[in-house]
């Protein structure tokens, strides 16, 4: 509506105007097969699109890179979580909705050069810190990887299911190891 429109607007200027990287994802996602049909989030496709943009915004801002490599694996059934709200029991085969399908994914970490650089005791740094709602931690659709690979870094992830915005935050916020070695970025 143009009235979420607006607060959408206003939202990001406000973001803007404390000087924090906003990555406007609206077009980015708006492309042919961004969502799941039968489900609330992204689609994989969706979720690597944005992993790319976001890149292209942050990875200047990494110093500690990781090597990831990511590769896909098989194709599977997936039912969205709009099924319990048009269940259609034993007449689902005829009246639908139909089962969508998923596409897997594997990621796999890679030595990196600088990997003997690193003493038994140093800190490991781990650079992105990610923070966010069900579209970042339901592995289905693999948000994390994508970033993983799209950043060349490691991240740690705070996103949590089913709990809003502000619990993930907020758990992270309050991580006493975050005062001793911050992320470079926070998605």
């Amino acid at each position: 509506s143009a009235r979420f429109e607006e607060r959408y607007e206003n939202l990001l200027q406000e973001l803007r105007a404390q000087n924090l990287l906003v990555i406007d994802l609206r077009s980015t996602l708006a492309k042919s097969g961004s969502f799941m049909v039968t489900d609330t989030h992204w689609s994989p496709q969706g979720a690597y699109r944005s992993a790319l943009v976001i890149s292209d915004y942050a990875t200047e801002n990494i110093t500690s890179h990781s090597k990831f490599e990511l590769s896909q694996g098989p194709i599977k059934e997936f039912e969205g979580d709009l099924i319990a709200f048009a269940e259609t029991g034993m007449w689902r085969a005829f009246a639908g909705p139909v089962l969508e399908t998923i596409q897997t994914f594997h990621i796999e970490p890679k030595a990196s050069e600088n990997a003997d650089d690193l003493g038994l005791f140093d800190d490991v740094i781990i650079p992105v810190a990610l923070v966010g709602t069900s579209f970042s931690a339901r592995e289905d659709f693999y948000f994390a990887d994508f970033l993983k690979v799209a950043l060349q870094a490691d991240l740690i992830s705070y996103a949590l299911e089913g709990l809003g915005p502000f619990e993930p935050m907020r758990r992270f916020l309050q991580d006493k190891s975050i005062s001793q070695n911050p992320p470079q970025i926070v998605v």
